[in-house]
């Protein structure tokens, strides 16, 4: 089998839909409580997304104001346009505003080759 993430959407602060190809062309900073935030980066990479800057914690990690505002005001100072995470992260922010526009990246996980494996290991878990 074969995968790869991809962006099915991204959203603003408010959640409405900007649309899969917004990153394209775009500055962002990566924020992410992540145990793998390398893949996210790959991810916004190939939605054409260009990283300037990061902000990384611990994987759960419940993100506070201040260390939003201090993401906002490196995001300024890299010329990003937009902190980019994922919904997975999205869900821990406190309500508010930091000073800089939200990405928040869904991502579909995509079979790219041996879906029909994935297929008949299901039928047979059903068929049980």
């Amino acid at each position: 089998m074969r995968s790869a993430y991809r962006v099915a959407d991204v959203l603003d602060g408010a959640g409405s839909s900007r649309g899969p190809g917004w990153l394209a062309g775009r500055r962002v900073m990566l924020v992410a409580g992540l145990a793998r935030p390398q893949s996210f980066r790959r991810t916004l990479a190939a939605a054409g997304a260009q990283v300037v800057a990061e902000a990384l914690f611990a994987d759960h990690h419940w993100f506070t104001e201040a260390e939003l505002c201090a993401a906002a005001r490196r995001a300024r100072e890299s010329g990003a346009q937009a902190l980019a995470l994922t919904e997975k992260d999205a869900v821990r922010l406190p309500q508010g505003s930091w000073g800089a526009p939200l990405a928040v990246v869904q991502i579909e996980l995509e079979v790219q080759a041996g879906s029909e494996a994935i297929d008949r290991a299901l039928e047979a878990i059903w068929a049980r």
